[in-house]
């Protein structure tokens, strides 16, 4: 199906008009999101402080 000359100007400028108000809450959830990354790789590090002792005890071990 082909979008007559007319309306495709009017969809393209619709989006520009609609993408305004979503940058707040868009700019929020990516603050949300980058708490949960930094909470995420601080688990990672003790995760990995675990792994290294516990690597350490079977090198003591073994």
């Amino acid at each position: 199906m082909v979008i007559p000359p007319q309306t495709q100007p009017a969809n393209f400028t619709k989006p520009a008009h609609g993408a305004e108000p979503h940058w707040i809450p868009c700019s929020r959830l990516l603050g949300r999101f980058s708490i949960l990354l930094g909470q995420f790789s601080r688990l990672l590090g003790q995760f990995s402080r675990l792994l290294g002792q516990f690597s350490r005890l079977q090198g003591r071990a073994a």
